[in-house]
């Protein structure tokens, strides 16, 4: 009987054993053998918020690196392109259509304007309009940070172009206006040796504008920015190629007067274009139609002189 007994104490020594490592062999399973996505999420709880915030952030801007597109080339050469003008918040639901034709119409959208408050406002350029720049970098569009003539200085060049997230030129509102190339000169140099494109906006085509191109002081003059009842005045000089010139105009409600307006501005010799309503504060209603347009409408170029 004392045999019997020892080998059933022995038998069941074994049995607690086995459950034993077995129960061991689940547990160490579960906690070291994880699925990655849950061993991912409990690792990523015990980081504190704000580095949660800084990765995030991080992870957003390498995302939108690596995505980033190049200018769109299926847009013939020779047809219009536009420059949009949003004076709006980054958080305004007008960016989603901004984008949504650009996915639409590739390589249409040329410029766009990056203007957080009549210009730089605060120490450095806010992170929602960075956000911005990476969105339309994604899409091949140019950015350029707006500068008034009487702001212009090195220190609000330096606000849009030496962001971690730089804009793609400078856009000088109402330089030229009267002829201050002498002055204007080392902005625009400064802003070239930073690998930026120099616009400027005097509104009109003033007799002194082929000067600022033909000196190479700027790549692209707004060469017109008034209500379509004036659009009779744009008359391009043969000297200047489509391309280096563009119009913005105003006080147009219809669709029918904004086609009319991008092909009055193709005509004239005008290669960029951008057509509102009454404020830059939001799109227009016929932006989607704008975008189409352009798209196909080719721009003059029988004026250059040969």
């Amino acid at each position: 009987m004392k045999k019997a007994v020892g080998y059933s104490g022995i038998v069941v020594f074994a049995v607690i054993l086995i459950l034993f490592f077995l129960s061991y062999a689940k547990w160490f399973n579960t906690e070291f053998h994880q699925p990655a996505a849950k061993k991912e999420e409990l690792d990523w709880q015990d980081v504190p918020n704000h580095q949660q915030v800084a990765l995030q952030e991080t992870l957003h801007a390498d995302v939108a690196w690596e995505n980033r597109a190049v200018p769109a080339v299926n847009q013939p050469s020779d047809n219009m392109h536009v420059i949009v003008v949003p004076y709006f918040e980054p958080s305004s639901s007008d960016w989603g259509l901004l984008y949504a034709e650009a996915d639409r119409n590739p390589g249409v959208i040329k410029y766009a304007i990056i203007n957080p408050c009549s210009g730089p406002c605060g120490k450095s350029l806010p992170v929602e309009w960075q956000q911005i720049i990476l969105e339309l970098r994604k899409r091949g569009i140019l950015t350029l940070g707006y500068i008034f003539d009487t702001s212009q200085s090195v220190e609000n060049i330096d606000y849009y172009m030496k962001a971690q997230v730089p804009t793609d030129g400078i856009f000088f509102d109402n330089e030229g206006s009267s002829n201050t190339v002498g002055r204007f000169a080392p902005y625009s140099e400064y802003v070239r040796n930073l690998g930026g494109i120099v616009y400027i906006n005097p509104g009109f085509n003033y007799s002194h504008m082929s000067g600022y191109l033909q000196d190479g002081v700027v790549d692209v003059v707004n060469i017109y920015e008034f209500e379509s009842s004036k659009s009779h005045y744009m008359d391009i000089d043969k000297n200047i190629h489509p391309r280096q010139v563009s119009a913005i105009l105003g006080n147009v409600y219809s669709v029918s007067d904004m086609v009319r307006m991008v092909h009055e501005a193709s005509a004239a010799g005008i290669g960029t274009v951008y057509v509102y309503s009454d404020s830059y504060h939001g799109l227009p209603v016929f932006f989607s139609e704008l975008v189409r347009e352009a798209a196909v409408t080719k721009i003059r170029l029988s004026h250059l002189a040969t």
